[in-house]
């Protein structure tokens, strides 16, 4: 009995590591509902349990990572970070379309468990959350037909 679990184990797990998923939209036509299927991002496959963490440790920060990765996938691919899955886009064009036509889908924050963790349940806590540095961001790249560079606004230090 126990051999046969086990079994059945080891293949679940080798189908959720070696299956690739794709995205199902119905798509309204003048001749009705069209089904249509969408491929997922290309990436790295993930591991069973912490997905592409792994990679993200290869360098001193994940963005170098990513660049690393986007030369191998291209500008936009899918990564799996621990059990969430993330998009991830590495050109600014590609960036100001997501943001400026699909804005409200990816504008928040993730709901990973670890921010329920460290900030007692309250994502808004963190130096990370959507605010007003977010609004100058999106509003920035609206604007400015070159590169943006966003920095904070510098304060002078307070005299007495």
């Amino acid at each position: 009995m126990s051999a046969l679990l086990l079994v059945a184990l080891c293949a679940f797990i080798a189908y959720k590591f070696f299956s690739r998923k794709t995205v199902i939209v119905y798509k309204n036509t003048k001749h009705g509902v069209e089904k249509v299927d969408l491929k997922e991002a290309p990436g790295p496959l993930p591991l069973p349990i912490m997905g592409n963490l792994h990679l993200l440790a290869k360098n001193e920060s994940p963005f170098q990572s990513f660049t690393e990765l986007a030369k191998k996938y291209g500008d936009i691919f899918s990564m799996k970070l621990g059990s969430s899955q993330c998009l991830i886009v590495n050109n600014l064009e590609l960036i100001r379309e997501v943001l400026n036509q699909n804005g409200k889908f990816f504008s928040g924050r993730p709901d990973f468990l670890r921010f329920h963790q460290l900030f007692d349940g309250d994502r808004n806590n963190s130096r990370f959350s959507p605010g007003k540095i977010f609004a100058n961001l999106v509003r920035s790249l609206k604007a400015t037909p070159a590169p943006c560079h966003y920095q904070e606004p510098y304060r002078k230090p307070y005299k007495q």
